[in-house]
């Protein structure tokens, strides 16, 4: 996998990989896309050392904050990532328990539904 000349994504400065080990190629190609790696326990261990330094800081989500990016395969065009916010996945959980219940303690790996947009993604 080569990098276009013409970086795509200039806002994108960091990647966290959930993978131990980063391979060598990966490092070359964000390398070249001016993109710093991190490893998921390295991000973890940063923020371990900066609440024990006192130093960490957050800021509260608001409803509207993203709360993480769905990636489609893109079956209707190009790959996308939806951007999914702290108040669509309240509603989506908040929509579930209602329409179980305390049937949802009875769900098991042999149950089975049907996914559709966009619900169902965050469901997933």
């Amino acid at each position: 996998m080569e990098v276009p000349k013409e970086r795509n994504c200039l806002l994108l400065k960091n990647m966290i990989v959930f993978e131990d080990v980063i391979s060598e190629s990966l490092r070359e190609i964000a390398k070249k896309a001016e993109i710093t790696l991190f490893t998921f326990e390295q991000v973890v261990m940063r923020g371990k050392q900066s609440c024990n330094e006192g130093t960490a800081s957050f800021d509260s989500p608001t409803s509207d904050t993203i709360y993480f990016i769905s990636y489609t395969s893109g079956t209707t065009g190009d790959p996308k990532g939806v951007k999914v916010s702290h108040k669509a996945t309240l509603c989506t959980a908040a929509s579930i328990d209602y329409m179980l219940g305390k049937d949802m303690e009875s769900l098991t790996s042999k149950d089975m539904y049907l996914s559709y947009l966009p619900a169902a993604h965050v469901f997933e």
